[in-house]
């Protein structure tokens, strides 16, 4: 009778452990992952997030060459792939600073100084050849073409729509959950090693099943993650999402795909270190058996 209590403390405790375990999951998934700048860089390489938007910048002046006169070349010679992909960091390192409390609010911007002077040479080129006066109204037309053009690209270039989630305030209550997210990875790693040491000390009379209850508790918290990534993987559940912008699209799925993926890596070595465990508990009970 002695047993029976002292079973299901190792059950209530090992039940314990696995909700912390996916709580340090998650917590570490959004620290190391989720929130950090590296993983938009591998979105941007992985969905050729740089060659869309080009695309579409392309196309953008290629249209507006038609009504305006202005043509393609004039803005891109400049604005190339290069200058877009810096932009596409800019707006995440930038959106990062404020997440991080490191500036007051979220600007993004690029330099435009190339393409300013292009436009401008364009316009003092035509104007001499047509005889136009360089007038107030010239001034204004010029002005009003590089700002357009500007406008443009930087709404095209920010992929991740940082500026709307500022404007729209979301990016600031993230930035709250942010400054709490360093506390809360600690947490749940200090509840864990406690309730892991909880479950040794439970055991220090036999202590032959401490690897069973612990790996038990990585096996199970590991397949309770694994199971729904491997099902949104492989079930393209993130491909339904209804965003009609194509170069949008690319940018959030391919996020929130490399999120899963990255949450099914941890899980899968948290059950490994759950199988570990199984195994050092096999082979010390057939050592025991040997001795005796």
């Amino acid at each position: 009778m002695k047993r029976i209590p002292h079973y299901f403390l190792n059950v209530l405790f090992t039940l314990f452990l696995v909700f912390s375990l996916i709580c340090t999951e998650m917590t570490l998934l959004m620290q190391r992952s989720a929130l950090n700048v590296n993983m938009f860089h591998v979105v941007v390489q992985q969905e050729g997030l740089t060659d869309k938007a080009y695309d579409k910048l392309e196309t953008y002046f290629k249209t507006r060459a038609n009504s305006t006169g202005i043509p393609e070349a004039v803005f891109l010679r400049v604005v190339d792939k290069e200058m877009i992909y810096n932009g596409i960091m800019e707006s995440v390192t930038q959106s990062f600073e404020y997440l991080n409390g490191n500036t007051s609010e979220y600007q993004f911007t690029m330099d435009f100084t190339e393409m300013e002077q292009s436009v401008t040479e364009f316009f003092e080129e035509y104007a001499d050849v047509n005889g136009y006066q360089k007038d107030d109204i010239y001034q204004e037309k010029l002005t009003a073409v590089i700002e357009e053009s500007e406008k443009e690209i930087l709404f095209v270039v920010d992929n991740f729509k940082f500026t709307m989630l500022y404007e729209k305030g979301w990016l600031a209550k993230l930035r709250q959950v942010v400054g709490y997210l360093n506390v809360a990875v600690t947490v749940c790693l200090a509840v864990t090693i406690v309730l892991a040491v909880i479950i040794v000390f439970l055991n220090k009379k036999k202590m032959i099943n401490i690897p069973y209850w612990l790996g038990l508790s990585a096996f199970t918290a590991g397949v309770l993650v694994s199971v729904p990534c491997f099902w949104v993987t492989h079930t393209n559940y993130f491909s339904g999402f209804v965003v009609t912008d194509p170069q949008i699209f690319s940018a959030v799925v391919g996020y929130l795909n490399l999120l899963v993926n990255r949450a099914f890596v941890m899980a899968v070595v948290t059950i490994c270190i759950g199988i570990v465990g199984f195994g050092g508990f096999g082979a010390l009970c057939l050592f025991q058996r040997t001795e005796e």
